[in-house]
């Protein structure tokens, strides 16, 4: 630092020098994690998609200062454990492999990976989710996923994001049932009826009488709910 008095009195300037010295201590960067702004929301369906599943999209994790990270991926806790399930998929080029994760197949996954190689399982649609028996938007809920990265010294950050799960749609199945005039069938309904959900949902049903008053024959009056 150098100060000047400017010369006053036409006398050549006079200068004062002092040298201070700046520390500048390095803090460390903490890792990013990026959930992406897509609306995870996925419907369960009796036949052909019973546990909701799908590939998690729009995930990725980044630190400035670190290759390697640990990162935790975890689904809410209900009454009967884990909401679901998040499985990685090991076979992807340059991506995760099984000896990078404890935990693959379960709610709660852990992953110590090269930030490159977890980064290329994701955005590759290597994470799936499933949902558990029973669990879906009704009940109990949303599910969410908590994602938690830390790096070699410590530095932790956490992000969650919420998933949706609609609940299957009851399958209504039809049968034919033969029977003789004026006489008593009895019709298991429950039989008929393919529900997947844990919601209390009920049904209704009725019954219907031949009307060949038109001439065509097997016409139906409208059900009547019973």
């Amino acid at each position: 630092i150098q100060v000047s008095d400017g010369g006053s009195g036409g006398d050549t300037p006079k200068y004062s020098t002092k040298e201070a010295y700046v520390q500048v201590t390095e803090i460390n960067d903490l890792p990013v994690v990026d959930t992406g702004d897509e609306i995870l929301e996925t419907e369960k369906v009796v036949d052909t998609n019973p546990n909701a599943e799908f590939d998690i999209p729009g995930l990725s994790v980044a630190d400035a200062e670190h290759t390697q990270l640990t990162v935790e991926f975890a689904l809410s806790e209900t009454d009967n454990g884990r909401y679901g399930t998040l499985t990685f998929d090991t076979d992807i080029p340059d991506g995760i492999t099984a000896s990078d994760i404890t935990g693959n197949g379960t709610g709660g996954v852990e992953v110590q990976a090269a930030v490159d190689a977890i980064n290329t399982t994701l955005n590759a649609d290597g994470l799936t989710y499933k949902a558990g028996e029973g669990n879906d938007f009704v009940e109990p809920g949303p599910d969410t996923l908590t994602i938690s990265a830390t790096d070699a010294e410590g530095g932790h950050t956490v992000a969650n994001k919420q998933i949706v799960v609609m609940p299957a749609k009851p399958n209504a199945d039809s049968d034919n049932i033969a029977a003789t005039e004026d006489s008593i069938v009895e019709v298991d309904i429950g039989s008929l009826v393919t529900d997947i959900n844990d919601n209390d949902g009920s049904y209704e049903y009725g019954t219907g009488t031949p009307d060949d008053r038109d001439g065509k024959g097997g016409n139906l009056e409208p059900f009547a709910s019973d």
